[in-house]
């Protein structure tokens, strides 16, 4: 198997970049769940089935369950889609 591309070694300057904003995200105030489906979403979107994995086992050490991560992009999908037996999203 040919090994991952160390992006701290070959970019060391944006990984910085990179470590920076994550660690202004993290301490914004948004909620922690959230953050874990935008990171999961990111990384599906991108096909990188490392990040998913890890960005997964990140929100179960933080006490999401797969049925609390299901349930919230349930309720983010239908209040896209609104209708009047949808709450607006807060």
């Amino acid at each position: 198997m040919q090994p991952r591309l160390d992006f701290f070694a070959e970019a060391p300057q944006l990984m910085k970049y990179v470590a920076s904003l994550n660690r202004a995200v993290e301490e914004s105030g948004i909620d922690k769940g959230l953050l874990h489906l935008v990171k999961l979403r990111a990384s599906q979107i991108n096909g990188c089935s490392y990040c998913v994995e890890m960005h997964s086992r990140e929100a179960r050490e933080d006490g999401e369950s797969e049925g609390e991560r299901r349930r919230r992009r349930g309720r983010k999908a239908a209040g896209r889609r609104g209708g009047a037996h949808v709450a607006p999203l807060q």
